[in-house]
């Protein structure tokens, strides 16, 4: 009995109703990065079918800038997007930024899951 294995083996295609964006930390990579630390992450989803999104916003500021500038950065995705809400994963101190924009600035209105990593 002769076994083949596909060399390269894939996941079925996972389909979302609403686009990723992706929320950076608090760090320096963000202004040195013009592409932000999670473009490639980003075009690799859209690659699979997910409408992602990478902004950036200033590296080193308060909770509450940061999460003004996603509101800005989020508003413009829906916009893009022609959706009415977003997934949000987001990294470190992104993630109480994330948590301030959904619970302080309205975000919970447009926010359909948030997931944070190390947070």
């Amino acid at each position: 009995m002769k076994i083949k294995l596909d060399q390269n083996p894939q996941p079925d295609l996972i389909t979302l109703d609403y686009p990723v964006i992706f929320v950076h930390g608090w760090g320096m990579l963000g202004s040195l990065m013009r592409i932000g630390m999670y473009h490639e992450l980003a075009l690799n989803l859209r690659k699979r079918g997910i409408i992602a999104f990478a902004p950036n916003v200033v590296p080193y500021h308060t909770i509450e800038t940061r999460a003004a500038e996603w509101k800005t950065h989020i508003e413009r995705v829906l916009v893009q997007s022609k959706s009415d809400k977003v997934h949000i994963i987001a990294h470190s101190m992104g993630g109480l930024d994330a948590r301030y924009f959904i619970s302080q600035l309205d975000g919970w209105q447009v926010t359909k899951s948030l997931t944070t990593v190390s947070t």
